[in-house]
C-alpha cells in the first residue's frame, strides 16, 4: 500500500490529538487535586471512595452532635450545680431554725424570706438556656419552663421527653433532664412543695415541723448530686465520642485521598514526558514536511 503524504500528515494529527488530550486530562487532575474524578476514570476506586465519603458525612454530624450536646450539657451541668448551692444554703437554714433555742420569731420571718429568694433562684436556674433552647423543658425547648406567681407557686409548661444528642446510629445521650424529672424526688415529692411547706414553717415559728423536714432536704440534695453527676458522665461520654470521631475521621480522609487524590509528582512527570513527545512529534513532522516538499520542487 502507497503510503501518501496525507495519511502521514493525519496520523500525525491523530498522535498530536491523543497527546493533547492526555495532557488536558492529566492537567486536570492537578489542577483539581482529584485523579478520579467519576466513575470512567475508576470504576472501582469511584465506588469505594464514594462510600467512604458517605460515612465521613455521616460521622461528621455524629460529631457535631457530640460537640453541641457537650455544649448545652454544660449549661445543664452549671445549673445543677448552682441548685446544689442553693439546697446546701436551705439546708443550713432548716437546721437553724430547727433549733427552738436560737432564732427568735423575727429572726424566723428573716429565715423565711430567704426561702423566697431560695425559690427565685431555683426558678431562674431551671429555666438556663444554651444557644435560645430551654435546656430543662424536655424536648418542647422554645417555651419557658417553669413560671413562678405572686403567690410563691411554680408550674412546669415543659414536656417528659429526654432533650438527648445522637452520637451513632443506634444511641443517643442525654443531654439534660426534662423538668418533672428536675424538681421531683423521692415518692411524689418536689423541690417547691418543700420549700413552701419550709417557708409555712418558718413564718409561723414551728421550730418541730422545721425538724421533720431535715430527711426532705436530704433527699433533694441526694437527687440533684445524682442528677448532676449523670450529666457529668454524659459529657464524659460525648466527649469520648467526639474524640473518636476525630481520629476516625482523620484515618477515612486519609483512604479517600489514597483512593481518589491526584500523585503530583507522578503528573508533573508525566505532564513533561508529553510535551517533549508533543515537541518531537511537531519537529519530526516539519522535517518530513521539508523534505517532501524539496523532493517535489525537484
Amino acid at each position: 500500500m502507497r503510503i501518501t503524504q496525507n495519511m502521514i500528515t493525519n496520523d500525525l494529527l491523530r498522535s498530536l490529538n491523543r497527546n493533547q488530550n492526555e495532557l488536558a486530562g492529566i492537567q486536570n487532575k492537578v489542577s483539581t487535586g482529584k485523579q478520579i474524578n467519576k466513575p470512567s476514570d475508576g470504576s472501582l476506586k469511584f465506588a469505594s471512595s464514594q462510600k467512604l465519603e458517605e460515612l465521613l458525612k455521616r460521622n461528621e454530624q455524629y460529631q457535631n452532635n457530640a460537640e453541641n450536646g457537650v455544649f448545652q450539657a454544660r449549661f445543664a451541668q452549671s445549673a445543677l450545680e448552682n441548685t446544689l448551692d442553693q439546697l446546701f444554703e436551705l439546708k443550713t437554714l432548716v437546721t437553724r431554725g430547727a433549733n427552738d433555742k436560737v432564732p427568735s420569731p423575727s429572726d424566723m420571718e428573716i429565715l423565711a424570706n430567704q426561702i423566697v429568694q431560695i425559690r427565685q433562684e431555683l426558678v431562674d436556674y431551671f429555666n438556663s438556656s444554651a444557644d435560645g433552647r430551654y435546656i430543662f423543658a424536655g424536648t418542647n425547648t422554645l417555651t419557658r419552663p417553669f413560671e413562678l406567681a405572686e403567690d410563691g407557686s411554680v408550674t412546669y409548661s415543659g414536656n417528659d421527653d429526654a432533650l438527648a444528642a445522637r452520637v451513632n446510629d443506634n444511641t443517643e445521650v442525654d443531654i439534660s433532664v426534662d423538668g418533672n424529672r428536675l424538681q421531683n424526688f423521692g415518692s411524689g415529692d418536689s423541690i417547691f412543695s418543700l420549700l413552701d411547706r419550709v417557708e409555712t414553717a418558718f413564718r409561723n415559728a414551728e421550730y418541730s415541723a422545721l425538724n421533720q423536714e431535715i430527711p426532705s432536704v436530704d433527699a433533694a440534695v441526694e437527687h440533684f448530686a445524682g442528677l448532676a453527676a449523670e450529666i457529668g458522665n454524659n459529657i464524659n461520654r460525648m466527649e469520648f465520642a467526639v474524640e473518636q470521631f476525630e481520629v476516625g475521621n482523620i484515618n477515612l480522609q486519609s483512604e479517600v485521598s489514597r483512593l481518589v487524590d491526584t500523585d503530583y509528582a507522578e503528573s508533573l512527570s508525566q505532564i513533561q514526558k508529553l510535551q517533549v513527545a508533543y515537541q518531537a512529534a511537531l519537529s519530526a513532522n516539519a522535517s518530513l514536511l521539508q523534505t517532501s516538499l524539496l523532493n517535489f520542487l525537484r
